[in-house]
């Protein structure tokens, strides 16, 4: 009887938790009272550490604070007991919790502690699952090395113990990764990899969650027959099971490549179907995914009466099992709906309500869609005020979501060609693994038959070989360097040609302000200054891109030149914008000399200079100054700006990154990248010291093979300047 209680107790516990907290207002553990707070805490000191996880588990898409709060109260408790194995499911869970919520860098570091957990309880069958996990998180966050490598190590040691279903899952996540890049060849090679493991451990679910996948692979390359062919593979086999979760996953993809393909009824067939099976094996998050795909199939058959159908069936009986993106989406698309059907304010209502939603979780992308269709509504309707409002923002978000789409290509550029390369290193270490034991061979006969005769032979043939390589390197270095000389041409014409028009638009522009001005209203003139001001940011773009073109791809030069006869230079080019700025700059009376192309020191001092006088709030103050080393040249460029932010470490020498765009100070975020550039050309290393407010300091370290000239009063104070790099920003 003592047993039954003791399981009965924490179930009846959970579903008095959940009346109470179904009642409230879901509006965050703030609301509630302290007086429920202290009966929540005192019922909890009853409650084992996993019982109480399960509470923060039921409460995940319903109420997060309240979910986070249940998840530390068990954490705290496993903590105090020791129990490292408990430890470690509920941060494991409260990554999980994270990662429903759309928080993925607090989902991250959750993992990241159930991994510190797993490595106390040196348990590799959790080191799998914890390594999946963290390589998902880091997928989702576009960290693409990280997530090759936390798979590559799920990989390595599921083949180490034997593992055969983490090999599978290790495969499927590489195929997930590329597909995401584009890669959807190298996704296609996993995605077989893992479908011949699961097929090897005679695993139906296996084989056709993969061949799922790989259908849906087929989809995004356009290749629709093979799409087709192997989802209808995949829904035959899923019919040999029992399983009719697996069936109706498998209707459901099968509906949407066949949407794709555009075949909308056949379509439609499928996703009912499915809806069906989910309806009786009460599966209601998947209920919810399928009723917002039928009502967007018919939607795109202009049957919009069973389209608002399916819109209301998910938000009147369904609407506890949104998710928050899922309701943000689904107010959206039936916000779209209304508009076809001429409700103007229903839509107004459902885009308001979905752009609350987007702004709330930070959905960038869904929130600069309703700021950009309230807009339109707003426009049409004259309310100006309220349009231009809506405009702004989604011009802001725009612009946001552009910049990060550029780094996240960029990304996985660098992603792919790094994974190329090592994929060049793997074949050509096998290469020389497999020429070694070759050579070994021959030597052994040469020496069992006529040592001489072979041992001739075969520096004849290695010499050919070796001559046949020197061709191809040869070859190789003149294609490239035809290449590089060709996209120095493009950047130039290119540039070249889009300044024209830039330069025209931005002249007729104000001929039409100057003659019509008076005659357009106050929305025109501010229109026609938005495009005068992109026409200008595009062209010192254009601008900055054939500069970083042109620089990137010359040689490095050993040209012997005089550091301060650079920054002199440098002052020069700049003196109309230091007197301006009443500037003070600083510097010594002799410097040293090194080997480097003028133009690129020059280029190098003069964006950093330069940023020194943008980036300020007063008079600027610049101090450049050399500290000698044995082998290198040690360069200081000082400034008392405003500083920058320790959390832009690792992005301020990334293309278009603009730091202090919002604050009003202008650039196009590529200075800072063409004097990495440069610097590295020359074996070289750039960095910087700062603390907001209280200025920066960028260093660059270049090779010195010149003699210093004779030391100035400057230098003797070298030691104590290199003690004072690291202290001043303490």
């Amino acid at each position: 009887m003592a047993h039954l209680i003791s399981i009965v107790k924490p179930i009846f516990f959970g579903l008095w938790i959940f009346a109470i907290v179904a009642l409230l207002p879901q509006q965050g553990l703030a609301k509630l009272s302290d007086s429920l707070l202290q009966t929540i805490e005192t019922e909890i000191k009853n409650l084992k550490a996993l019982d109480i996880l399960q509470l923060a588990t039921q409460q995940s898409l319903k109420n997060l604070d309240l979910s986070i709060y249940y998840s530390e109260m068990a954490l705290d408790l496993a903590k105090k007991e020791n129990d490292l194995e408990s430890s470690y499911r509920i941060y494991r869970e409260r990554g999980f919790i994270y990662q429903e919520n759309n928080h993925m860098r607090k989902s991250l570091r959750e993992f990241e502690n159930a991994l510190t957990v797993v490595n106390q309880l040196d348990n590799d069958s959790h080191r799998l699952d914890t390594y999946t996990d963290l390589a998902i998180s880091n997928r989702k966050l576009s960290n693409y090395k990280a997530t090759t490598d936390y798979h590559t190590m799920a990989l390595f040691l599921a083949q180490k113990n034997d593992n055969l279903l983490m090999v599978e899952y290790s495969y499927h996540g590489l195929g997930t990764l590329y597909e995401l890049v584009g890669d959807f060849d190298k996704a296609l090679e996993y995605y077989f990899q893992s479908l011949a493991i699961a097929e090897e451990r005679k695993s139906t679910s296996g084989v056709v969650i993969t061949l799922q996948n790989i259908a849906n692979t087929y989809t995004k390359t356009d290749n629709s027959y093979q799409a087709l062919e192997t989802i209808e593979r995949a829904y035959t086999l899923a019919g040999t099971t029992e399983d009719s979760l697996i069936i109706a996953e498998v209707l459901y993809d099968y509906g949407r490549v066949l949407h794709k393909a555009g075949k909308h009824s056949m379509a439609l067939e499928k996703h009912l179907a499915g809806l069906e099976i989910y309806e009786k094996v009460g599966q209601k998050t998947s209920i919810v995914r399928s009723l917002i795909e039928i009502s967007g199939i018919y939607t795109r058959m202009e049957k919009y009466n069973q389209a608002q159908t399916y819109f209301d069936l998910c938000f009147n009986e369904y609407k506890d099992y949104l998710s928050t993106r899922d309701n943000a989406h689904l107010y959206n698309k039936q916000a779209y709906l209304f508009q076809i059907l001429d409700k103007t304010k229903k839509a107004e209502e459902a885009f308001l309500k979905g752009l609350d939603i987007s702004i709330k979780h930070e959905y960038k992308v869904l929130s600069q869609e309703n700021h950009f269709a309230l807009y339109q509504i707003y426009r049409k309707n004259n309310e100006t005020e309220k349009a231009l409002s809506h405009l702004e923002a989604s011009n802001k978000l725009l612009n946001y979501i552009q910049n990060n789409e550029k780094a996240q290509r960029i990304d996985e550029m660098q992603f792919q060609y790094e994974a190329e390369k090592r994929e060049r290193k793997i074949q050509e270490l096998q290469y020389s693994r497999n020429t070694v034991f070759y050579i070994g061979i021959c030597l052994f006969l040469a020496i069992a038959a006529i040592f001489l005769f072979y041992t001739t032979g075969i520096k004849i043939k290695n010499n050919k070989a070796l001559l046949k390589r020197n061709e191809e390197f040869e070859d190789q270095n003149r294609k490239l360097g035809e290449s590089n000389q060709a996209l120095s041409q493009f950047a130039y014409v290119a540039a070249h040609d889009l300044k024209e028009p830039l330069r025209n638009i931005g002249s007729f522009i104000n001929l039409l302000q100057k003659r019509y001005g008076q005659q357009f209203g106050e929305e025109a003139n501010s229109y026609m200054s938005y495009i005068k001001s992109g026409a200008t940011r595009m062209n010192n773009l254009l601008v900055d891109l054939l500069e970083f073109s042109t620089l990137t791809t010359q040689e490095a030069s050993d040209e012997l030149i005089n550091i301060r006869s650079v920054v002199s230079e440098v002052i020069g080019n700049l003196q109309t914008r230091i007197e301006d700025q009443k500037a003070i700059i600083k510097y010594p009376d002799k410097m040293p000399s090194v080997h480097m192309k003028r133009n690129h020191l020059v280029q190098v001092l003069q964006n950093l200079v330069c940023n020194s006088l943008k980036f300020v709030e007063g008079v600027p103050e610049v101090n450049i100054q050399y500290f000698p080393e044995p082998d290198h040249i040690l360069l200081m460029v000082e400034d008392n700006g405003i500083g920058i932010n320790k959390d832009y470490k690792n992005k301020v020498f990334l293309l278009f990154q603009q730091l202090e765009k919002n604050k009003g100070y202008g650039g196009t975020g590529i200075g800072l990248t063409i004097c990495k550039s440069i610097v590295e050309k020359y074996n070289g290393q750039i960095w910087f010291e700062s603390g907001l407010l209280k200025g920066t300091r960028f260093f660059i370290r270049l090779p010195l093979q010149e003699s210093l000239d004779t030391p100035s009063s400057d230098q003797k104070n070298t030691k104590k300047g290199k003690r004072e790099l690291s202290e001043s920003y303490a």
